[in-house]
């Protein structure tokens, strides 16, 4: 395939290239397991056009943590992601993930450590909240954001856990029921 990679045991460095040459990616470790490093620190990946493609932070053996970012080829911002490292610093996941279209509108998803997950789509004005189960909690739609929180100002629904109706109705001032609103 072509690709080369070095490992400087001095510098505790990595570099993996592609095969014209390019960096593919380099990063720093703090062990070598069965020859293989450990990455612990700043990790840094290309495209085969020298854009940079991902940039983050491993920590504790090799998990991902703290803010990673992704781009295009082009260079443009494709997600920002938040890790966070959890069981002991056994394993790691994201826990809010904004995702970026060509055109710079975004799409963002939020874990909450309830298990919960909240999507906020900036092209189509609406979030979406679901339950840990996965079936959806509620759909509200937004006209905007303050400081990337969606201010509910029109239709809202929401659904029990198992995906029946709930409640409907509209809501504004940021939140607040208005009007009729029916129950299910």
């Amino acid at each position: 395939n072509g690709i080369k990679t070095e490992i400087d045991t001095v510098k505790k460095s990595v570099k993996r290239f592609y095969a014209d040459g390019n960096l593919k990616y380099s990063t720093y470790f703090k062990k070598l397991v069965n020859d293989k490093p450990i990455m612990d620190s700043l990790y840094t990946e290309y495209y085969e056009n020298g854009q940079i493609s991902n940039i983050g932070m491993y920590c504790c053996d090799a998990l991902p943590t703290g803010i990673w970012k992704a781009y295009y080829p082009d260079g443009k911002l494709k997600t920002v992601e938040t890790w966070e490292i959890y069981n002991g610093g056994g394993s790691s996941h994201a826990v809010k993930v904004i995702e970026y279209n060509e055109d710079g509108t975004n799409y963002v998803v939020q874990r909450n450590e309830d298990g919960t997950k909240l999507e906020i789509d900036t092209l189509k004005k609406t979030v979406k909240k679901f339950y840990k189960t996965g079936g959806m909690m509620y759909l509200a739609y937004y006209k905007k954001l303050v400081n990337g929180t969606p201010i509910q100002d029109s239709f809202y629904t929401s659904y029990y856990e198992r995906g029946q109706h709930y409640d409907e109705g509209m809501k504004c001032c940021g939140g607040l029921k208005t009007g009729e609103w029916k129950c299910y």
